[in-house]
């Protein structure tokens, strides 16, 4: 599944040019607008999220719940936690 995101300078859609970093020249991970001439690092993009999505984040405030509990997850199938597993695999965009 493409994400979609646009150019901080241009608003151009970038999202279909993301290259992972490459630590061995100095390369951080993130998009390129070929209209700007400009390389954009992953954390300077807008990101349009589907509705579905479900993102990972984690509690910052003592006793704040976010997203679902490890614990609450199974990875093997018929066991409890498994449908939630699939629910969340799925608004990633994996089947």
């Amino acid at each position: 599944m493409a994400r979609t995101a646009s150019c901080p300078k241009c608003d151009a859609e970038i999202g279909d040019t993301y290259e992972g970093a490459d630590w061995s020249v100095g390369i951080s991970a993130g998009y390129y607008c070929d209209a700007c001439d400009l390389g954009v690092a992953e954390h300077e993009v807008g990101i349009d999220y589907p509705d579905d999505h479900t993102p990972i984040s984690f509690a910052t405030e003592p006793g704040e719940s976010r997203g679902t509990e490890m614990r609450k997850l199974s990875g093997r199938a018929g066991h409890p936690g498994w449908e939630e597993f699939c629910r969340i695999a799925k608004s990633w965009g994996y089947d």
